[in-house]
């Protein structure tokens, strides 16, 4: 008996640990692939997708989407913070993403908008 409990409760927490996943949005404000680029791609290709549920907020006409796509990653194309780290009037629009993502961890590259907005909409680690 004992050991029937033991060993249903062991693969209930596997059960469970496999259900939640860990919801991370990078944010990146470079329209063109440079060095912060190739880590994220280079981060994106080693992480561990069982565990993470990565989003990536590029700028429209970033040059970044088609090689995030082929790596079967969520892209959403952002307006605003093209080449630059803040834009207010595209502030409210990254509010309303990081609110419905809703994210544990925020790591924004030279994006200032993704920061602020994390801080705002969600209880999320930014890094």
């Amino acid at each position: 008996m004992l050991l029937f409990l033991l060993k249903n409760y062991f693969f209930g927490i596997i059960k469970i640990k496999r259900f939640f996943m860990i919801n991370v949005v990078e944010s990146i404000s470079d329209k063109n692939v440079g060095g912060a680029g190739i880590l994220l791609l280079n981060k994106i290709k080693n992480i561990n997708r069982e565990k993470f549920n990565i989003t990536v907020l590029v700028p429209k006409g970033s040059r970044l989407t088609n090689r995030l796509k082929l790596l079967n990653v969520t892209v959403i194309e952002m307006n605003g913070c093209k080449n630059k780290s803040f834009d207010f009037n595209s502030l409210l629009s990254y509010i309303a993403v990081m609110h419905r993502l809703s994210p544990d961890i925020i790591n924004s590259h030279g994006c200032m908008n993704s920061r602020v907005a994390g801080f705002l909409a969600s209880s999320a680690v930014n890094i």
